[in-house]
């Protein structure tokens, strides 16, 4: 309520204040309980407490006190023990405190994270109590460490290998028989274990459906994406057409994935908490329901939650939020071996070399990596695993994933790819980049044979898309031009509901074949939410053969801007957010993507770019330029432009 655009706390503060001069009849006794400070103007109208942190003594005391409540037998028996789980945990908030105040790292793990620490450790010693071995103890401890303080990077290390390090210094223990952190594993743990935290899992956003079904195998878990549409974010019709379907797969016992949720999270945090009231045997976790009341929904034992966040998101996320969870950070290196990680370097480097070494072609004036479609590295490593299963052979998975990135180059790319000597892969890039139809949209949509497409352009989204009547005789489609076609720009689109009543018409209605929905830059952060949204739609028309093409309208970043923005010209970090793309759908899902520098380009034979990437250098010169009709033709126009002084010299 604090953060809320409305201030609805404000209308309190009349019930606050004490006047017993003027007001005899007593009021409603008050208590507000709250995770940060509230305002002045809040905190003078009553008397303020503030629970302090917890000092070293009162950590280790808690410690003692939670594994007394699973055995009264550990403490005496392995005091020593349960007293350096507590150290650790205050030397490592005592590091936090010293070195990441400033960055919003303090707060990542907090009490929460310490009270399982301890929860688990005494869990897993209470099964074996009676035949565990001494060696065994601080193997449970590090465990526990991996299992309550994974999620958090640092310049040098991870979280893990901090507390890790700082447990080692304070309970001596033998090294060899300890492994490495391993996320996969300790997820899979989680994810098999009754009573188990729910998980929060850190991934790049594009990859992140893939790698998480890579991860958790099988197909019985459900991804729920949240809406980015303005009227979405505080709106309760939102939220509880959400949380309806969460409580549905809660009583199912799915496994949900949750994903850009954040105006719904608040309400679930008893679910998180797995604080459960029990009714005849059965589970209920309470729920808000808007800002006025709760239920309390069923949750099946099977029930799992598992939420998933954006790296470039994890520092906006709230510590009470971030604390309710066991948390990891998940990546493809976790899935791939050694060669497989050489191999996805070796990709990536050679595209890096068009960035890195100097430009042969003239392309100096903008930010050639604001361009490069899905080539960062993560992008990479999940190609190469995804192929990896069909294969074993290097060059068979090296030109399967050219195949997918070399659609998505732009022009500008390819002809700095002709011309730069560095970069390996060349006929294989061009080859499969032919494979293509980049010359103009009617064109492709003629030859394309998937009904779900990505085409990425430097067209501007404003301008008018030329498109005729053309036929495209794979889905057997005969398009009359924008008759047949359900246009929609993302960017007028206000909420989910207005966004779902247009993908509807566009299913419901006959004379609609195809969709375009356009992205400008900024825009782009709702593309994997509709991506979402589609496949969500679709199963409800399964007998569809409409055609689904999402058009994102790329910007140049150019040098100037940059360097500008590098003279902390605050008006540049505008332009540029406008500008950058915020994300992109990953090759890995089963969109056809492709790169089409102008929507509207002539049919010129002219302009084949077989025949252009097959030129010279001079070839080119004089492919598109004939220099002496040019010159014939403009010679008299051209002096007329000119502006002769004239002398008169006088003869004496």
């Amino acid at each position: 309520a604090e953060h809320s655009p409305n201030n609805p706390l404000k209308v309190i503060h009349s019930q606050l204040e004490i006047n017993s001069d003027i007001e005899k009849k007593p009021k409603a006794a008050f208590v507000g309980i709250s995770n940060w400070v509230l305002d002045a103007a809040k905190m003078n109208r009553g008397l303020h407490i503030s629970i302090p942190e917890l000092d070293e003594e009162d950590i280790i005391n808690t410690s003692k006190t939670i594994a007394e409540s699973y055995n009264k037998e550990l403490v005496s028996k392995f005091e020593n023990f349960f007293i350096n789980l507590g150290k650790t945990y205050y030397k490592y908030k005592l590091y936090l405190k010293n070195y990441h105040s400033l960055d919003g790292k303090e707060d990542f793990h907090g009490n929460r994270d310490f009270f399982h620490f301890i929860k688990y450790a005494s869990k897993e010693i209470s099964k074996q109590i009676n035949t565990i071995n001494e060696s065994d103890i601080p193997l449970i401890g590090l465990k526990s460490i991996e299992r309550n303080f994974a999620g958090l990077t640092f310049a040098q290390k991870d979280s893990v290998k901090i507390v890790k390090d700082i447990f080692k210094d304070l309970y001596k223990y033998n090294n060899n028989d300890i492994k490495e952190y391993d996320a996969i594993k300790n997820i899979k743990e989680n994810k098999n274990e009754d009573n188990s935290r729910y998980l929060l899992l850190i991934s790049n956003s594009s990859e992140s459906c893939y790698l998480l079904s890579s991860i958790l195998g099988g197909d019985d878990y459900i991804f729920i994406f949240g809406s980015q549409f303005i009227e979405d974010s505080n709106s309760e019709e939102y939220q509880l057409k959400v949380i309806k379907k969460i409580q549905i797969y809660m009583e199912e016992g799915k496994t949900i994935i949750l994903k850009d949720l954040e105006s719904v999270y608040p309400a679930l945090y008893d679910l998180f908490n797995q604080n459960f009231t029990i009714m005849n045997g059965k589970n209920f976790a309470r729920i808000s329901i808007g800002s006025s009341f709760s239920i309390y929904s069923q949750v099946n034992k099977n029930f799992k939650c598992i939420v998933n966040i954006d790296t470039n998101n994890i520092s906006k996320q709230e510590p009470p939020f971030l604390n309710r969870f066991e948390k990891h950070i998940v990546a493809y290196q976790n899935l791939l071996d050694e060669n497989l990680t050489n191999i996805s370097k070796k990709i990536f480097d050679n595209f890096k070399r068009l960035v890195d070494s100097k430009k042969e072609f003239i392309m100096d004036n903008y930010d050639f990596r604001k361009i490069l479609i899905n080539l960062d590295l993560e992008e990479i490593k999940g190609l190469v695993y995804k192929s990896s299963k069909n294969t074993n052979d290097e060059n068979k998975i090296i030109e399967e994933v050219i195949s997918k990135i070399a659609l998505t180059l732009p022009q500008d790319v390819i002809f700095q790819i002709k011309y730069n000597n560095n970069i390996m892969y060349r006929e294989l890039i061009f080859n499969h980049y032919l494979k293509g139809e980049h010359l103009n949209l009617v064109k492709f949509l003629i030859d394309t044979k998937n009904k779900k497409n990505v085409v990425y352009t430097f067209s501007k989204i404003l301008d008018k898309v030329n498109i005729t009547y053309f036929k495209n005789t794979h889905f057997k489609l005969e398009i009359n031009g924008f008759d047949n076609i359900k246009t929609i720009k993302i960017g007028g689109i206000k909420s989910e509901k207005e966004y779902e009543k247009n993908i509807e018409e566009f299913f419901n209605e006959d004379k609609y074949k195809m969709c375009f929905i356009h992205f400008s830059p900024q825009e782009s952060n709702l593309i994997n939410y509709t991506k979402f949204f589609i496949e969500n739609k679709e199963k409800e028309y399964p007998n569809n053969s409409k055609i689904f093409i999402l058009i994102v309208h790329v910007l140049r970043i150019f040098n100037y801007e940059i360097e500008n923005l590098k003279k902390n010209e605050i008006k540049y970090q505008d332009i540029l957010d406008k500008k950058a793309l915020k994300q992109t759908i990953s090759n890995l899902s089963d969109y056809s993507q492709i790169f089409i520098d102008n929507l509207n380009c002539n049919d010129d034979e002219k302009l084949s770019l077989k025949k252009i990437i097959n030129l010279k250098g001079d070839e080119i010169y004089k492919y598109f330029l004939n220099l002496t009709q040019k010159l014939e033709d403009n010679i008299y126009s051209t002096i007329s432009f000119l502006k002769l002084t004239y002398f008169i010299l006088l003869d004496n």
